[in-house]
């Protein structure tokens, strides 16, 4: 912050000004600045209440406050805190920490979180858009796990042999769309055969991610009255063809 401090007068090298509002003129040192033929001038201006550091150089008119140790209340400064620049990369370098601890934390939590700590006002689709992109970071993009699955049912056949991953998709255009997946481990398939009751059941629960479908499964009963996973699937909607082909 610059402005103006009227000069009452100059003896020399010292400058007495004044600043409206001051309950005084209170004048500290001034020294010269190394190779460059200046005087630096500060200034200690004693308010009713606190002490004000200002600074200038001798060929110019305007002052600079260099310490100002009370809390900010002028409209411009308001203006500030609700219009900052926090923006959604700011917001992912600063919750990363905490969403890589739990990554359920919603962006309100988060948006509440941030203006305590920061003493800052943000806008919750900043903080929102911050909070995926941070999600992204951490897990990788929704769409990248698309391009995964291959990879996953390599390693699946790979390190669990005898399992069933079955995955169908239908081409657009040129590209490649997924459509619905099913998985059989062949341990679990084994347990289910040798280790629990001849029953299954059969259902399927909404998917809530950015991606929208129906996560199907089949479950039996062990020797423990506990629940056993026998095989998964993941499709559009609960249609007759889909069933089916899960059956």
């Amino acid at each position: 912050m610059k402005f103006q401090l009227p000069i009452l007068r100059q003896q020399g090298i010292e400058v007495i000004a004044k600043l409206n509002g001051a309950s005084g003129v209170y004048m500290s040192h001034n020294c010269r600045t190394e190779g460059l033929g200046r005087y630096l001038f500060f200034f200690q201006i004693l308010y009713t209440d606190f002490l004000l550091y200002v600074c200038t150089e001798f060929d110019s008119c305007l002052f600079q406050i260099k310490k100002m140790p009370c809390e900010h209340t002028c409209q411009s400064t308001g203006k500030v805190e609700k219009n900052c620049m926090a923006t959604n990369h700011w917001v992912k370098d600063r919750v990363m920490d905490w969403l890589a601890k739990d990554n359920t934390i919603g962006a309100t939590e988060l948006k509440k979180s941030l203006e305590d700590q920061y003493h800052l006002k943000l806008s919750y689709w900043v903080v929102w858009d911050g909070r995926n992109k941070a999600l992204e970071q951490l897990k990788g993009k929704w769409d990248d796990s698309f391009e995964c699955i291959f990879s996953f049912k390599a390693e699946v056949e790979k390190t669990n042999p005898g399992s069933l991953v079955d995955i169908e998709y239908e081409k657009v255009g040129k590209k490649m769309r997924f459509t619905r997946m099913f998985v059989a481990l062949k341990y679990c398939v084994d347990g289910f055969v040798n280790g629990c009751r001849p029953f299954l059941g059969v259902d399927s629960t909404h998917l809530t991610g950015k991606w929208k479908g129906q996560l199907a499964s089949a479950t039996a009963i062990d020797g423990n009255n506990w629940m056993f996973p026998v095989c998964h699937g993941v499709f559009g909607s609960e249609t007759s063809d889909n069933w089916e082909w899960f059956f």
